[in-house]
């Protein structure tokens, strides 16, 4: 299980860009849907889980977690900020840069072809954003 995510691996950057890019591709490789905005969402979901588990964790003894004020808010924005734009440059620099041939590397097909829907090209996991 030391493979696995878990809580304290998901706070760090590396762990949060993981996150992102891995529910990203999967979103876009399953559901054939993964607009860029749903990774933003993403990231910023991701920087305020941080947030509210490092408040969590600042707690000592048996006080309640203190409650993260505006100021944590706007810090967890910006911080969700560079999480997308870090996993936006992983996507697209080193997972499925641009320059890569059309039939390089493995390919997910996500949709299936049904007779009288209109055909949209494929999300491929490899995919750039």
């Amino acid at each position: 299980m030391d493979n696995f995510f878990t809580l304290s691996s998901m706070t760090t950057l590396a762990g949060s860009v993981a996150v992102v890019v891995v529910v990203l591709n999967t979103t876009r490789h399953v559901l054939n849907w993964g607009p860029r905005w749903f990774g933003l969402l993403i990231a910023i979901a991701v920087s305020i889980g941080a947030l509210h588990a490092s408040s969590a964790a600042a707690a000592t003894g048996g006080a309640a977690a203190a409650a993260p004020g505006l100021l944590g808010y706007i810090v967890a924005l910006v911080n969700g900020c560079l999480i997308y734009t870090s996993a936006f440059g992983l996507q697209n620099s080193t997972i499925a840069p641009a320059d890569a041939e059309a039939g390089s590397g493995i390919r997910f097909q996500s949709v299936v072809d049904k007779p009288g829907l209109p055909k949209e090209a494929p999300l491929h996991f490899r995919t750039p954003w």
